[in-house]
């Protein structure tokens, strides 16, 4: 398993921890993809399910944040944008190259960004959204 899912990574609500397993479970399906040595049909599907199921969890994590006011939101949704930038970057070059290109620094990277991203940033809105009666 390339990530696996510990309660560390536990934001404590629901909807949002069932997204990050889903992500998490998407992450662990193109690294497999790849070490398998899967075509580029398989990495590259694997890969735009990735980039739109991230759209659509940020997409949840942000209405949650306008809905409670969260005061830190601005700064997550800088972070929920650069990650978007990052996998355009990824889906266009891995489509330009026509060919499985998806390289372990750029599995390292997401990663590296989706540990920290949910055990320093995440976290912090989960604890936000308990204390505001958001939590699920």
């Amino acid at each position: 398993m390339f990530i696996t899912w510990t309660e560390n990574l536990s934001v404590a609500n629901g909807a949002i921890d069932q997204d990050h397993k889903h992500l998490i479970g998407i992450i662990n399906r193109l690294h497999d993809a790849i070490a398998s040595g899967c075509g580029a049909t398989i990495v590259g599907e694997t890969l735009a399910e990735l980039a739109d199921y991230t759209g659509a969890h940020f997409a949840r994590e942000e209405f949650l944040m306008d809905r409670f006011q969260y005061p830190e939101a601005a700064q997550h949704r800088r972070e929920h944008a650069g990650l978007i930038d990052q996998l355009s970057v990824i889906v266009d070059q891995f489509e330009k190259a026509g060919a499985v290109e998806v390289t372990g620094d750029t599995m390292d990277f997401l990663k590296v960004w989706m540990v920290n991203h949910i055990q320093k940033v995440d976290c912090r809105l989960g604890s936000f959204l308990r204390q505001r009666g958001g939590a699920d």
